[in-house]
């Protein structure tokens, strides 16, 4: 088995639902229990890939589709190369009293990625801090600085700031170009790594000058409370007007969010590859699907879920 990693940043507001209502939401976002953290079923992510490999006229998978993701066919029990994990939050976007928004992650977040060889565990904060401290840039843009001192607003919430961000460089170094250097001094600052994650985006280009570190308790509490909601109703197509009893509220997980899954590929299951096929099924799939834009989640019609993809090698 070899692994890759998986990132999806949404560039449009993303809703793949848990099924049930949960308080004045009708329609809330799928979430971790424990964490309360947004997330992506793999599920959901093998199907939208899926599809990239399926006949438009006679809807089945094309063969090397099948011999990538199996067949749907409750006929044929075998197997498809890949595996999928779910995705995991790794920055969601807040408000920012100072420039605009914010880009938040936490401690254990971090640990996660660490666990799956996205980052180095020497870019793992080395202490704890207060639910109301954080750790960012003092010249960021999202902070505010007093003299000695400096915060950060995020929603209604004000955070001292508890330290720079690991290993204590906000800066990442760049390219002739403005990209991320792929240089040691640029690899080796968080900001530098996350913004490295994803290539030739001007939005999350940003993301060293944005970036802040909050509790996990934080986290979990911005995770369960700043996502989006949308106020929704069904027309009536023929009169053109609301539905009566048709209104209803949709959680969004907001645009600009970055979330991450283990991509697994078993070589070892080659009963379906096509005879021509020799390369790696991994290799295949990144070949297809790497930075495209691939939609996930419900309410395709409308343009929700529409997510930037990002395929990267893990740390050996």
């Amino acid at each position: 088995m070899k692994t890759q990693l998986l990132y999806l940043l949404t560039r449009t507001p993303l809703h793949v639902g848990a099924g049930e209502a949960v308080s004045v939401v009708d329609q809330p976002v799928m979430r971790e229990r424990p964490t309360g953290f947004p997330v992506i079923p793999g599920a959901a992510i093998k199907g939208a890939f899926a599809d990239l490999w399926t006949d438009r006229e006679s809807g089945q998978r094309r063969p090397e589709g099948a011999w990538l993701f199996g067949l749907p066919s409750s006929g044929d029990t075998s197997a498809g190369a890949l595996q999928f994990s779910e995705a995991r939050l790794l920055a969601f976007p807040v408000r920012s009293a100072k420039g605009n928004f914010a880009w938040i992650t936490c401690p254990l977040m971090l640990r996660r990625l660490a666990r799956d060889r996205g980052i180095a565990a020497g870019l793992l904060p080395a202490r704890e801090w207060r639910d109301d401290q954080a750790l960012f840039g003092r010249t960021s843009a999202v902070s505010l600085v007093y003299g000695q001192e400096a915060k950060v607003v995020l929603e209604d919430y004000t955070f001292s700031h508890a330290g720079e961000l690991p290993p204590g460089d906000a800066t990442t170094a760049r390219s002739s170009d403005g990209r991320p250097a792929a240089s040691a001094e640029g690899a080796a600052t968080l900001a530098g790594c996350f913004q490295a994650l994803i290539s030739r985006d001007p939005v999350w280009s940003e993301v060293g000058q944005r970036l802040v570190m909050v509790s996990d308790g934080m986290m979990s509490f911005f995770g369960q409370s700043a996502c989006e909601i949308q106020q929704r109703v069904t027309v009536n197509d023929v009169r053109g007007a609301a539905e009566a009893g048709a209104f209803f509220t949709q959680e969004n997980v907001p645009s600009e969010t970055l979330f991450y899954a283990s991509l697994n590929g078993f070589e070892e299951r080659t009963r379906l590859r096509p005879k021509e096929q020799k390369l790696e099924a991994l290799r295949v799939f990144a070949d297809r699907v790497a930075g495209r834009v691939v939609q996930l989640g419900g309410d395709a019609s409308i343009g929700h879920g529409l997510c930037t993809v990002e395929i990267r090698e893990t740390l050996s």
